[in-house]
């Protein structure tokens, strides 16, 4: 722009300090970032408040933008102000008067002005001329216009300013818009003032090649004394101007006209050249043109309802438990639609139609909200009730993340391993093929403020209208399922099933493992969807939270301790929960980048639920089984195993009676019938006729161990095989043991 170093120094005062002498407002950082120093006019540092102390406001260009995707960076907690340059800071000190006075979006720009020796102040965005709170100019403005004695004040804006491009998929009204009420603003803000305000804008023709004045002042072949003198001249009209319009503010001036947004004809016709004969959204109608003019479509509103099958729904949004805006889709009545749109049967054509519901889960680019299923000629048109995700991933840090996952898999499998790397697994999984069945995770800790409800409200802060956390009771006696048929992930708090809710527990086995899910509701046919579901149980119950057979294989029982305890770094989470869900919020998208770049662990699809059963096979895990064994199969199991370990054969017989004798002697009370039917449905074994021996151990006078055996003669027997009742451990130690027994038969 032709500046010179002279041009950018300026004397301020800090507080308690010195007067800096002849300091640059602009200034390089290592990295070729510009600092921009921010000064009051009257050479006054700007101030803001950073962990209680005061700091002094800069603002920072950066060298490269695309890295942020910001051009600009302002310290967290300061407030918008205007910047002064140099040549406006002396001419306040001095009290010189000032004619005009230019304000204009950027610092460059209205350093750029000074250098044309005109008075200008720059604004970080063409709205913040103004105070938000008493919606007039700047009080530092104000100041400068009161003691110059300001005549003109001028709002000039970029040659862009009249520009729209078209996007089928955005308002164009919005660009507009915005810079009217920019103007309108600035109009309504001045009035209180004895000066007469104008609004300028770079010519159009170069709004792209320099639409800043820093930009057009920097071209070669541009007269800068022209310039010059069309900013100071507000008679001539806009079609004679060559580098800068101008308009007086006053009421006869309309701006919307002006913006081409005082109806859509005059929009339309102002940018037909862009829009050509294309629909368009114009303040959030859609219009097609017919005979040259445009005509509402009424797709714009009419995509906020929605038919499918012979039922009519409205899309809604509102706030979540975190404060977020999420979709919502309630039940509506075609009634009310007629009433709230006098009838418009060309309205509700555009309503769209679907014949039924799906759930098809996608969290990438890929997600479609419609489906389209062609067969044997008929088209069905399918609703996906799943919602996309918001978060948009980008590299960077996630340590309060990685601190909960980490302590939530501090459990050890069978084979010594922490669960950590399984939960990174997990979530990968479920981020990236949200099809894939997976286990059950289970937190339980008798202890509290263990992170276990933290851990579903963070899934839930992950996958949003997707994931829903319910108490016991709505889970296991709501006969209704359409409140999480359609749901992802599916987190019950403080779960407690006793071993008398078989249907519970069947429940649970469908929602963890079934293909579909019937979609039930109060007074509405019930449909059939697809089941993506994924359950994550908490309880304070450790080990009986709910009964979970010996041969199951679809559960992940992790048991945290207490966040207020140090991890093995020493660090501890910080118990507050709001805080630490806050923190984490903004750590999502760096955890899903990490997720989308990160290899899996574990081997997967090695089994229906991806991993290999051992991999999440812990020993509360265990405990939980063993202490929610049925009475009747753990005594039936204890009985059968020591006869294994007393006799040592390798195959046992007996009936349902002679176990039952055997199980009375220890004060069980059970019916032969529910001993062949855990054996029959249980243990899937079947029983054989033939001839077959019992044996008793007793204990002799002198203390020795003998046993006896019984010849039963022929009867219909269950077989009990030592493989299949022992492990490949206990088997070893039932051999090495030396026993007198009987003869084999």
């Amino acid at each position: 722009m032709g500046a010179t170093e002279n041009d950018t120094l300026v004397t301020f005062y800090p507080e308690e300090r010195p007067p800096q002498i002849d300091k640059p407002i602009f200034m390089n950082s290592e990295n070729q970032d510009i600092i921009i120093m921010y000064l009051k006019p009257t050479a006054e540092p700007y101030y803001y408040d950073k962990n209680g102390k005061r700091q002094r406001l800069f603002r920072k260009r950066l060298f490269n933008p695309a890295d942020a995707d910001t051009r600009y960076i302002q310290p967290k907690g300061s407030k918008t102000v205007p910047f002064f340059p140099p040549a406006v800071i002396s001419k306040f000190k001095n009290k010189e008067k000032i004619d005009t006075l230019f304000i204009t979006e950027g610092e460059f720009k209205a350093f750029a002005g000074t250098l044309l020796g005109l008075d200008f102040i720059g604004i970080p965005g063409i709205h913040n001329a103004r105070e938000k709170d008493t919606g007039q100019l700047h009080s530092d403005i104000i100041q400068v216009i009161e003691q110059c004695e300001v005549k003109n004040i001028i709002l000039l804006l970029d040659a862009d300013c009249l520009k729209v491009e078209y996007d089928p998929e955005k308002d164009l009204y919005k660009r507009p818009y915005s810079f009217y009420t920019a103007v309108n603003n600035f109009k309504e803000a001045c009035k209180t003032l004895s000066i007469d305000a104008y609004f300028a804008h770079i010519h159009e023709i170069y709004e792209e090649t320099a639409k800043g004045l820093d930009d057009l002042i920097g071209i070669k072949e541009i007269n800068r004394e022209y310039i010059v003198k069309e900013l100071n001249s507000f008679t001539a009209r806009p079609e004679n101007r060559k580098y800068i319009k101008c308009q007086l503010l006053r009421d006869t001036f309309t701006i919307k006209k002006y913006f081409s947004i005082d109806s859509v004809a005059a929009f339309y016709e102002a940018y037909q050249s862009k829009i050509v004969d294309k629909e368009f959204i114009y303040k959030t109608d859609k219009y097609f043109i017919h005979d040259g003019k445009p005509k509402i479509s009424y797709y714009g509103q009419a995509k906020s309802y929605l038919r499918v099958g012979c039922e009519w729904y409205k899309i809604i949004y509102e706030y979540n438990i975190h404060g977020k805006v999420e979709e919502r889709l309630k039940k509506h009545k075609i009634g009310e639609i007629n009433r709230d749109h006098n009838k418009n049967q060309e309205f509700i054509k555009q309503i769209p139609k679907c014949d039924a519901f799906t759930t098809v889960p996608d969290n990438m680019s890929t997600y479609k909200r419609f489906f389209q299923v062609e067969h044997n000629g008929i088209i069905s048109k399918l609703y996906n009730k799943y919602h996309p995700i918001n978060h948009i991933p980008r590299p960077g840090d996630w340590p309060t993340i990685k601190r909960l996952l980490a302590h939530s898999g501090k459990t050890k499998n069978l084979q010594g391993e922490p669960m950590y790397e399984f939960l990174l697994d997990y979530f990968q999984i479920i981020y990236l093929n949200p099809k894939q069945r997976l286990p059950v995770i289970c937190l339980v800790s008798k202890e509290r403020s263990t992170g276990k409800t933290t851990f579903l409200q963070f899934l839930q802060l992950i996958f949003g209208y997707n994931a829903t956390i319910l108490d016991n009771e709505r889970f296991s006696r709501n006969q209704f399922t359409s409140h999480y048929a359609d749901k992802l992930i599916i987190g019950v708090d403080e779960t407690f099933i006793n071993s008398e809710k078989n249907t519970i527990k069947e429940s649970l086995k469908n929602l963890a493992t079934g293909k579909t899910i019937w979609n039930e509701s109060k007074g509405v046919d019930a449909e059939e969807l697809p089941n993506y579901c994924h359950l994550v149980l908490t309880s304070n119950e450790e080990s009986n939270f709910m009964p979970i057979d010996k041969e199951e294989n679809r559960y992940c029982v992790l048991k945290p301790d207490s966040l207020k305890k140090p991890d093995q770094d020493g660090n501890i989470i910080n118990e507050d929960i709001p805080d630490m869900l806050e923190r984490m919020e903004t750590e999502i998208p760096a955890f899903l980048h990490f997720l989308q770049n990160r290899q899996l662990h574990y081997e997967p699809n090695k089994s229906r639920l991806s991993f290999v059963p051992e991999i999440y096979f812990t020993e509360v895990l265990h405990n939980v089984m063993e202490r929610t064994r049925p009475p009747l199969q753990k005594a039936i199991e204890e009985f059968i195993t020591g006869a294994f370990f007393d006799y040592g054969y390798d195959v046992l017989y007996y009936t349902e009676k002679d176990i039952l004798d055997e199980l009375k002697e220890d004060g069980f009370k059970y019916h032969k019938s529910q001993i062949s039917d855990y054996l029959k449905h249980e243990k899937g074994m079947e029983k054989v006729h033939r001839r077959y021996k019992t044996f008793k151990k007793s204990i002799q006078a002198d203390g020795n161990t003998s046993i006896n055996y019984d010849n039963k003669g022929d009867a219909r027997v269950f077989t009990f095989k030592m493989v299949d009742w022992l492990t490949e451990e206990d088997i070893i130690k039932v051999r090495s043991i030396s026993r007198d027994l009987p003869p084999d038969f």
